[in-house]
């Protein structure tokens, strides 16, 4: 709380011309106050020249700066919540540049970049994003590792470019209901991209093993040699 008394001024004198002059030394907050104020509610020095003004610890940036220093409350580096990343990982992107300080008002476009960089989010287009992007391609692309990735940033799958592997949306929908927890999608034919429903079948990831794969692609050539000799 302020205190708005003007009493309690230390006295101390200096020669102005010759003559002394009688002269109040503006005493120090405590520091468990000045503590408080700088480092866990992290106000600005014009901040708390606000602060104490008008009580007896009213004074200019270099006395509050002189107080700082000299109870060493050297102020601590800002950091992004865990909220705030995870609203980096979501729109970094997808949303426009206005949009992501909108969501981040705290922090400068510089700090977000660099903040993403090392999150390992990268390549964030650097005209229109999403359908306004004249790429657009329905949301639908292929990773470096051969999976085909579709843009749909409310799956609880999505990854950190708000994209969702295909085989994964098109075995919940054949099944109508979401991969298992523990489980993996594999294909069988082993082509990343060929995303048919009889193409896909649902693992434990433990025993996504090369012995476990292959009675699984034997069971396949099983139904391709049943389905052969019906047409014959």
């Amino acid at each position: 709380m302020k205190e708005y008394s003007t009493t309690n001024f230390s006295p101390f004198s200096v020669e102005i011309n010759g003559e002394p002059i009688e002269m109040t030394k503006i005493p120090e907050p405590p520091k468990s106050e000045l503590k408080r104020l700088y480092l866990v509610e992290g106000k600005q020095i014009s901040e708390l020249i606000q602060y104490f003004k008008g009580t007896k610890h009213e004074a200019s940036r270099p006395t509050i700066e002189k107080w700082i220093t000299s109870y060493n409350l050297h102020q601590k580096k800002k950091v992004f919540t865990a909220t705030e990343i995870e609203l980096i990982k979501k729109l970094y992107l997808t949303a426009s540049k206005s949009e992501i300080l909108k969501a981040l008002p705290n922090w400068s476009w510089r700090a977000i970049g660099s903040k993403a960089s090392k999150l390992r989010i990268i390549g964030r287009p650097t005209g229109r994003t999403g359908k306004k992007n004249a790429n657009w391609n329905g949301g639908r692309r292929k990773s470096s590792n051969g999976y085909v990735l579709v843009y749909m940033p409310n799956h609880p799958k999505a990854n950190t470019t708000n994209c969702v592997p295909e085989h994964i949306l098109v075995w919940e929908k054949t099944h109508g209901k979401p991969v298992p927890s523990g489980y993996v999608i594999h294909h069988l034919n082993g082509l990343r991209d060929d995303n048919r429903p009889e193409n896909l079948v649902a693992v434990p990831r433990p025993q996504h093993e090369r012995h476990t794969l292959v009675k699984l692609a034997q069971k396949r050539i099983r139904e391709l040699e049943e389905q052969i000799r019906n047409l014959k």
